[in-house]
């Protein structure tokens, strides 16, 4: 998506004025670059499109260095790009040369975060208190004011696969657009989903590996997490492309879900033997 620059464009005529007094109402975000510079122009877009997206959080302001050596000198720019934060009249942080996105919009939401970032902030709260139904209102609040939030979606969806609810997380998982960053994540966390579901059906219990399968799923949505991964290794060790690989996917996705758990740890080395 083309985002229109919402930046301010300083010189050292202007810098004072543009960005040291400024500063002292909002935020500046000062990009040093030139026009030659391959590096500048890969970092620029991201820029614009933070800046565009920010609420008025922060002001964006670009200086080019070759117009502008002085300034370059004053504030010791040696390699472009660089950028640097301002507050209150002073330099408060800064990085140099390109980063990925979200480390860029880490960096900025330290110093300047949108309404979006504080309701976000608010949910994450509200999930390590395991308020489950305020933080997904609260989830809920930011995709509708900003319709398929990816860090909003994928972390409500990530709520539902904690209180075992399936259909709610697949449905939240499948708002991250598609060219998101996000959507790797939801890829891997998307069987794990349909895997609950399917221990949700209330018709009995299938046959067979299917009946394992939906054990499983069972035992995710009632928190019998050890129990479900014993299932699903038994499972692959049986058959390890068993439903196309969705089983696979399933405990990716779950021993994914638990993080840096030390339980997950050890089964995906147990995975790792039975794949491989």
């Amino acid at each position: 998506m083309n985002v229109a620059s919402q930046a301010i464009h300083v010189s050292e005529a202007t810098f004072q004025a543009e960005v040291i007094e400024r500063s002292r109402r909002v935020p500046v975000l000062v990009d040093f670059w030139a026009p030659w510079c391959g590096p500048c122009r890969t970092l620029s877009p991201i820029l614009d499109r933070i800046a565009a997206e920010s609420d008025g959080a922060f002001v964006l302001a670009k200086v080019n260095t070759d117009e502008n050596p002085d300034l370059a000198a004053q504030y010791d720019i040696r390699s472009i790009p660089v950028v640097k934060m301002f507050r209150n009249g002073r330099v408060v942080d800064e990085f140099v040369g390109v980063k990925p996105e979200r480390e860029v919009r880490d960096f900025v939401k330290e110093f300047a975060p949108t309404q979006i970032d504080r309701w976000l902030m608010e949910a994450a709260s509200l999930v390590y208190g395991q308020r489950w139904d305020e933080a997904a209102a609260a989830y809920r609040k930011v995709l509708a004011s900003h319709p398929g939030h990816p860090q909003a979606a994928l972390e409500l969806g990530r709520l539902y696969l904690s209180v075992g609810k399936g259909d709610e997380a697949e449905a939240a998982l499948r708002e991250v657009p598609i060219d998101a960053a996000e959507r790797a994540a939801v890829e891997r966390l998307l069987p794990l989903a349909r895997l609950i579901k399917y221990g949700q059906t209330s018709n009995g219990a299938p046959e067979g590996l299917d009946a394992e399968y939906w054990q499983a799923g069972r035992d995710v949505r009632e928190h019998r997490i050890t129990h479900a991964i014993e299932i699903l290794l038994g499972i692959l060790r049986k058959n390890r492309n068993y439903r196309d690989g969705e089983a696979r996917g399933a405990l990716l996705g779950l021993l994914d879900h638990l993080g840096e758990d030390p339980v997950a740890k050890d089964y995906r080395r147990q995975l790792a033997n039975v794949l491989f």
